[in-house]
């Protein structure tokens, strides 16, 4: 059971006052007025109507504290239940002031008001019964606007009883005596509660037996009753009798809602397994892999939804990464969430671009889909070689991106309809080009969608906030930062949808790929040159920085291939590795060739005309003008030329 709001309380408060107030007079007036003198039978009627009033009480604070039952048919059942009250305690009054004629006025008032009472139950027992019934239509809004007409003009007519005496009347003497018209007072209460008995009637099959028992009770016994006190003065126990009955009805519905609540929590326990099982939940996902980083998580709401995220590779070179929401909650969500990650996993793993995979998907569930359920999905596809992401959404949430030395930014894509809405929907592929420290953020609607006790949303702003404070923390710690922002900003307040993320980091490709070992021969170069443009463009770089790179690494190579072991032969090393902040491609060079330093020597003087100026050294100039840093060592019997490139 949830915890009280602080409304809720207060109400609880206000109405254990007011309803305490109404008992400790109806004690205090029994006191002043004295027993001696009063007819066993009043003294009956005045004993049901105390008793009445403190059961009120206890079934009211019960209906209030029961945080459970909400909604217009509880709402309806307290009106109910407070006109009753008012009944009881009008009629307790009713008993001990009459037959006293310095309180006449009183009796006229409260006798009054008592009159009020019953066409108002009446009333309100028609509410609680459509909105329990969920009774709807245009027969039922003309009729439900009738009685509100009809019970306007019976509470007038009760007021100008004052002055006609049409129902009651009370003589000098104090004493209270029923009028000719006085049955009329009590057609709108029948009327209005044959018509509640036929709408049970009609939609009986919407509830439980015990539900069609206990207000079939509510009618026929008041009804009797009434029918009872009207040919026979002096007995009044029609409220208490409705009292008895609002128990046996508050009951009922706490025993029907504890089925359907002990039915839910094993539906809600049966799709949380179904979704729970389903996801892989083991990190790190690819330990053998150096090239990427990944973690994801998934935290059920009270109702479970269908949430889901996938992750696999489709093979060697190339990883799937899928995050979705499935409509609805409850088992028939986690199973369509089953179904359709289970189409995605297999379109995918079939080779297709993203695009086809959610064409495919789609036609498979819109084949089949007679719950009319659908589903957002972001899919995406990375080469992991290069560091390329190939995706397409499906009406999903805008992805976040992160590249090396930025921040966290909102990648508003194109969306596609969501899978399961319309067959022949045509979706579009879109790239990214990842670069070694790039991060991916992934993430169903529960995140910015978190709401607060204020029905204030979490947003995506916060979102971006809440990654940005460590932007270049890993996957599995940028979650729980999202997820901490997130819970500080709801706190207390209940989480109705799921919170499901994923961040993959891109580490750069295979360290396999990026390392060349050829002989040192001029032949070789277009191999060498191949080898860092690969690089280069997998690392993100622009064509103007990839052309200056590869110039520098053509001068290198040739210079080494010519030089280092002339006249014999060797082979040289070539490794690349990129770095973050700033984004950077790093090349080695290493042989082992003879010892040369080609830094040692001083820059040539590009002033003077090539007749005037010495031979050699402009190769190693260029080199050093064309990369942002050039550095020489020699260890280990090996010349190590090292050549730095930014492409951020």
């Amino acid at each position: 059971m949830g915890s009280l709001s602080q409304k809720r309380i207060h109400l609880a408060v206000l109405v254990s006052a007011v309803y305490l107030i109404l008992i400790a007079l109806g004690v205090v007036f029994v006191f002043l007025r004295g027993l001696s003198g009063l007819q066993p039978v009043y003294l009956l009627n005045i004993g049901v109507d105390l008793f009445g009033l403190c059961m009120g009480y206890v079934l009211l604070i019960c209906c209030i504290m029961d945080v459970q039952k909400t909604g217009s048919d509880n709402r309806y059942f307290i009106f109910l239940l407070n006109i009753t009250v008012l009944g009881l305690f009008t009629d307790l009054v009713a008993w001990l002031v009459d037959g006293l004629p310095q309180l006449r006025t009183v009796n006229l008032i409260d006798n009054t008001l008592y009159y009020i009472c019953m066409p108002m139950s009446a009333y309100f027992f028609w509410e609680y019964v459509r909105a329990t019934l969920r009774v709807e239509g245009k027969i039922t809004r003309v009729l439900d606007r009738v009685l509100q007409i009809v019970l306007a003009a019976a509470i007038v007519t009760r007021w100008l009883n004052l002055f006609t005496g049409m129902y009651f009347t009370v003589d000098e003497a104090g004493v209270y005596h029923r009028a000719a018209w006085y049955p009329l007072s009590l057609l709108y209460a029948y009327l209005t509660t044959a018509a509640a008995a036929l709408a049970i009637w009609i939609n009986r099959k919407k509830m439980a037996r015990r539900q069609i028992a206990a207000m079939a009770v509510y009618v026929a016994a008041p009804l009797a009753a009434g029918i009872f006190t009207s040919f026979t003065y002096g007995l009044s126990v029609s409220y208490g009798v409705i009292m008895l009955v609002l128990l046996l009805m508050y009951c009922v519905v706490n025993i029907n809602q504890g089925q359907e609540r002990e039915a839910a929590a094993r539906e809600m326990n049966m799709a949380a397994q179904i979704q729970a099982g389903m996801l892989p939940d083991v990190f790190p996902a690819f330990p053998e892999r150096s090239e990427f980083d990944l973690y994801a998580v998934m935290d059920p709401a009270r109702e479970v939804g269908g949430d889901f995220y996938d992750f696999f590779l489709v093979d060697d070179d190339h990883l799937c990464l899928t995050i979705a929401d499935v409509s609805g909650k409850g088992v028939p969500a986690a199973l369509f969430m089953m179904a359709s990650k289970i189409l995605l996993a297999d379109n995918a793993r079939m080779g297709k671009m993203p695009a086809q995979i959610l064409r495919d998907t789609n036609e498979a569930i819109c084949a089949n889909n007679k719950m009319e359920m659908f589903v957002t999905v972001w899919l995406g596809i990375l080469e992991i070689s290069t560091g390329k992401l190939t995706a397409a959404s499906a009406g999903h949430e805008y992805p976040v991106l992160r590249q090396p030395g930025g921040a966290f930014e909102l990648i508003r894509d194109r969306h596609g309809l969501v899978v399961g809405g319309m067959s022949g929907v045509k979706y579009r592929d879109y790239e990214w080009q990842l670069r070694p420290g790039s991060r991916i953020f992934v993430y169903t609607d529960g995140v910015p969608e978190a709401t607060d006790a204020d029905k204030n949303l979490f947003g995506t702003e916060r979102m971006l906030q809440a990654l940005n404070e460590d932007p270049q923390a890993g996957p599995e710690q940028l979650l729980k930062n999202v997820r901490g922002a997130v819970d500080a900003f709801v706190r207390e307040a209940e989480q109705f949808d799921d919170l499901t993320m994923l961040c993959l980091e891109y580490k750069g490709g295979s360290s396999r790929g990026d390392v060349l070992e050829i002989p040192a021969e001029t032949e070789n170069l277009p191999q060498v040159t191949a080898f860092a443009e690969r690089v280069m463009e997998k690392a993100g770089a622009s064509p103007k920085v990839r052309m200056q790179a590869g110039l520098a690494i053509e001068e290198v190579f040739v210079n080494i291939a010519s030089y280092a072991y002339a006249p014999g032969s060797g082979s040289v090393r070539v490794s690349a590795r990129t770095e973050e902040d700033p984004a950077q491609v790093v090349f080695v060079f290493e042989d082992s060739g003879r010892p040369y330093d080609p830094l040692a020597k001083d820059d040539p003087d590009v002033t003077l005309s090539g007749e005037e100026r010495p031979i050699g050294g402009l190769g190693i100039y260029m080199t050093k003008k064309m990369m942002d840093e050039v550095s020489y060592e020699y260890k280990e019997g090996k010349n190590i030329l090292t050549l730095r490139k930014r492409v951020g």
